[in-house]
């Protein structure tokens, strides 16, 4: 899988494309928005209308692009306007009108027929409205940017995984027998599927190794009406009884999106007269078609996450509302992963100005990747489901200050920098804040307890609304606290729970959960149900007894190993068994390096061997990682567990140093506390149905946390287990890449 993501990033490179942060080679020859200022978007003042034209609601696809739009767009501020056009051009055409009639600013239009807008489009200029043609290119009309996947690349995945699933590259003599099914010919993107597919197999196409029966093998041939599965299950049906009837072997139904697949699938079901299962190919991540992937009755899809292509629309439009022409360095504001293009497409006017989102494989082996967006869910059936709140909360701005009025000043006071995990929190929190309209104060107060109270009253000083702290020492902060409380300062606890001062709420990971999932590991990988007389040794390291969340770590581990700690299965040589004894000041990796040398020169220099060193965090694991290295005499690589995915430990558990670690995904902690920020200033009270609004899963709890004073509301992101076998899961989040040395780093 790591190969497919390089191969992957390679070919966006080939395809020049500018990659986001670089001035484009040239400027693009459509007209653009006039030159604004560099100001943050802005929302609207008296809420801006927004029209957005779906094709139809027939196809599950549009039904979540078009909820994802409206749900981000209504949650910045604005008025939306939401049509489904039951895949009638004409109707569009109408609906469109009725928009611009009824005085929208932004019109973001999926064409039903990409060439029959123009004329309609011709008064949305005349009215100065912007237009942002969204996923499929619109021709011969004004359009401002366009917004879709890299479409090209989508056929491009197809093949790639037919000619690794039937090793093409050395199949020799071997024929095998190949059918497309290709999209509807009014929307420009089949094209772009069907060639990036049939390009990258023309060699094997062109030798013999893959023959199409049929015969059919143009565009026009294969493509299917409206997308519609029916009309697909027609034709393959047909094609089947035509030249399959006899039993000759069909190897590879390769078709370019899910609902054509589903109609393929269906009649290779009912019809085909073979005994083998076909390669089916999809796109999208339809449930039917994810269901039909377990089953084995279709065999991958490409999934495109419309989810993060409603994200970037939503920054475009408040860009161009703003004044501002967004370009390549607009990249940096998106959740997502995009290239900015002035070359591809050109919808007959001249070159639109497009930004392009990366899509990637899916099949049986990694349905995880689906699960890590949060948009789906495993069911206790063994099938995926849509989450149960999966519209994402808006990667700009969910309500943000008026133009006209002084920005508000949100605080944000991180504990260091000497952890990478804290430059990230602070690089999110303060991109998303400032992307959001905001006036963003954040400070880094060096594991200084004094130090960050007297930065936190500073920002109270300097007149913050709300306050988003981690805290140093979790008992340190009441008093400067009960001066934010006396401004009516809202403050938001940030990933570590403050005592004994008010908090409006807590945002962090399930932290328990985390402990929980290190065990599980280390259970799993240990066969430890089945252990029977065998006896493991393991060794813990804790984090820092001033951070709340340091105790939780540790006890979800312990007591998840309980049992086998009772019955002797696993067993600390140490004897350091209490959260006191293991804990690690500052969650230092010095700290952590210094003990576990002296554990190990104290009980295993004799040869004594450890299985198991349960880090709680990935600082502390790249100590404990170092000693081992350096220090322990056995001749076994003990398992290494950690978390937080910081860089340095996953080339250690590329290299095999560290074992696994435990994942909570920042941008999505930062992202929640955005909305919870902005919900809290706009006077409301965020709870349980605020999570419909956030882009991760996450639980409202009212119970678990306790600061001394009572309760703390509480949203409570999911975390997950990361290994050599599973980095895939990183890189499906946008916020980590493969380099070509073999090793992820940071985009």
């Amino acid at each position: 899988m790591k190969k497919l993501f390089a191969l992957l990033l390679a070919l966006v490179m080939l395809l020049a494309l500018t990659a986001c942060g670089e001035t484009p080679a040239e400027e693009p020859a459509a007209e653009a928005p006039a030159e604004g200022t560099s100001a943050e978007p802005a929302a609207p003042a008296d809420a801006l209308k927004v029209g957005i034209s779906m094709p139809t609601k027939s196809l599950e696809r549009w039904n979540r692009d078009g909820t994802y739009l409206k749900e981000q767009f209504e949650a910045a501020g604005y008025e939306v306007l939401l049509t489904y056009s039951d895949n009638d051009a004409v109707q569009q055409n109408n609906d469109i009108a009725n928009m611009i009639a009824d005085g929208v600013s932004v019109l973001i239009i999926t064409a039903i027929d990409s060439d029959s807008l123009s004329q309609t489009l011709a008064e949305a200029e005349e009215k100065g409205i912007q237009v942002i043609a969204y996923d499929r290119l619109i021709n011969n009309a004004k359009i401002a940017y366009y917004v879709s996947f890299d479409n090209y690349t989508v056929g491009v995945l197809q093949a790639e995984y037919v000619i690794k699933a039937l090793d093409l590259e050395n199949a020799g003599d071997k024929v095998y027998n190949i059918e497309f099914t290709a999209g509807d010919p009014a929307d420009t993107n089949a094209a772009y599927f069907f060639n990036g597919a049939v390009d990258t197999l023309k060699p094997y196409l062109d030798a013999g190794t893959l023959n199409v029966v049929s015969g059919q093998t143009t565009f026009e041939q294969v493509a299917t009406p409206s997308w519609s599965t029916e009309n697909a299950l027609n034709r393959f049906q047909n094609i089947l009884a035509s030249y399959y009837a006899d039993g000759t072997v069909l190897d590879v139904a390769l078709c370019s999106n899910d609902s054509t697949a589903l109609g393929v699938a269906q009649a290779i079901t009912s019809d085909y007269a073979g005994t083998n299962q076909p390669i089916v190919t999809g796109q999208d991540g339809d449930i039917a078609n994810l269901k039909n992937i377990v089953d084995g009755v279709q065999t991958m899809t490409v999934y495109k996450n419309v989810a993060d292509e409603a994200g970037v629309t939503l920054v475009v439009a408040t860009e161009l509302l703003a004044g501002n022409t967004p370009d390549a360095s607009t990249c940096a504001k998106f959740a997502a992963e995009a290239a900015f293009d002035t070359e591809s497409y050109d919808n007959g006017l001249g070159k639109v100005p497009s930004f392009l989102l990366v899509p990637y494989s899916i099949d049986k082996d990694n349905l995880d990747l689906l699960i890590a967006t949060g948009l789906y869910v495993m069911g206790e059936d063994g099938y995926l489901a849509q989450a149960d709140s999966p519209a994402p909360a808006p990667a700009a701005a969910p309500a943000e200050p008026a133009p006209d009025a002084a920005p508000l000043k949100v605080g944000i006071s991180m504990p260091t920098k000497s952890l990478e995990r804290w430059n990230r929190d602070g690089t999110y929190l303060k991109e998303q804040f400032e992307a959001a309209g905001y006036e963003v104060l954040l400070t880094y107060s060096d594991n200084d307890a004094v130090q960050q109270n007297n930065d936190i009253a500073n920002m109270i000083a300097d007149g913050v609304s709300v306050l988003i702290i981690t805290a140093i020492d979790s008992d340190s902060l009441s008093q400067t606290l009960a001066e934010a409380e006396e401004k009516g300062i809202q403050v938001i606890a940030y990933d570590r729970l403050i005592n004994n001062a008010k908090i409006a709420y807590y945002v962090s990971f399930d932290n328990y959960t985390v402990g929980v999932l290190q065990a599980e590991y280390v259970i799993k990988a240990l066969d430890l149900e089945n252990a029977g007389d065998k006896v493991y040794n393991i060794e813990f390291t804790a984090g820092d007894p001033a951070d709340t969340n340091a105790a939780y770590f540790f006890n979800g581990a312990v007591d998840t190993l309980k049992p086998y700690l009772d019955a002797g299965t696993l067993n600390v040589v140490s004897g350091q068994t209490t959260f006191e004894q293991v804990a690690t000041p500052s969650w230092s990796t010095e700290n952590a390096l210094n003990r576990f040398q002296n554990i190990l020169a104290s009980y295993y220099a004799d040869g004594t061997v450890l299985d198991v060193a349960l880090c709680s965090n990935d600082s502390t694991a790249l100590g404990v990682a170092q000693a081992i290295t350096s220090d322990y005499a056995g001749t076994n690589q003990p398992i290494v567990t950690g978390q937080d995915g910081d860089i340095a430990n996953l080339k250690n558990i590329v290299d095999g140093v560290q074992t696994m670690t435990v994942y909570k995904n920042v941008a999505d902690e930062a992202g929640v506390t955005l909305v919870v920020a902005t919900e809290l200033l706009a006077g409301n009270t965020p709870d349980a149905s605020t999570c419909a609004k956030f882009a991760a899963e996450a639980a409202f709890d009212t119970e678990s946390y306790d600061n001394g004073l009572g309760k703390v509301p509480s949203f409570l992101l999911v975390p997950y287990s990361i290994d050599k076998d599973n980095l895939d899961l990183l890189i499906a989040t946008g916020l980590y890449v493969m380099g070509e040395d073999g090793y992820l780093a940071a985009p």
